[in-house]
């Protein structure tokens, strides 16, 4: 992993700190550099790297768990959970057969 990834956020733009770095973890494993079950530095390096504070990065972390690309296991570390997005089939039903 280089650590010319690794991005700061640039605290004039607009966006917040937590979403700037978001979307540079959300490029990285777009990228490959991290793969599908990687595990992902822990958070006081990746705050080290981004320049950010931890609880910015949690929160950029939390919103890239709940989107599904990231996986969080409490005493491991967090994993890259998957690369691509994996929509489910439902059966659409009508008002009147429910």
């Amino acid at each position: 992993m280089s650590e010319a990834s690794f991005q700061q956020p640039d605290r004039r733009r607009p966006e917040p700190l937590w979403y700037q770095v978001e979307e540079a973890i959300r490029a990285i494993v777009k990228s490959g550099e991290w793969a599908t079950g990687d595990q992902i530095p822990a958070e006081d390096r990746l705050g080290a790297l981004f320049g950010v504070s931890r609880i910015t990065l949690r929160h950029a972390l939390r919103n890239l768990e709940e989107s599904g690309l990231l996986r969080r296991e409490h005493g491991r570390g967090t994993f890259v959970r998957s690369t691509t997005l994996v929509a489910g089939t439902r059966e659409l039903t009508s008002f009147t057969q429910e």
